[in-house]
């Protein structure tokens, strides 16, 4: 079997909630399991400027320390993958798997 399993992006946390910690636990566990690649995705977008973001490396070496180990980190900040996810997103518009509507905010909440 081909293809490979990866989380949703996450932006490594000081503080991560649940779903952050499991996420990197479940690819891991299922891409060993069923023989494909597994692929951590990361975001730079998140609460950058909040100051409870961690970094990338610590992030991906805390991971390590768990026997967490994907075979390809995938970043959103480097400019191949954002062309890459412009290519996808504009091939998922053609075939209509997406669509993109206007929708007017109702009076109670336009400022």
């Amino acid at each position: 079997m081909k293809g490979c399993i990866t989380t949703l992006p996450i932006t490594p946390k000081t503080d991560p909630c649940i779903n952050l910690m499991i996420q990197p636990f479940v690819m891991d566990v299922l891409g060993v399991k069923m023989g494909i690649e597994r692929v951590l995705s990361l975001s730079s977008s998140g609460l950058k400027a909040s100051g409870k973001t961690n970094s990338e490396a610590d992030y991906v070496n805390s991971n390590e320390q768990l026997g967490i180990q994907p075979d390809f980190i995938w970043k959103d900040n480097i400019e191949q993958n954002l062309s890459i996810t412009k290519i996808l997103i504009d091939e998922m518009f053609s075939f209509g798997y997406i669509s993109q509507k206007k929708k007017r905010l109702s009076s109670a909440l336009a400022v």
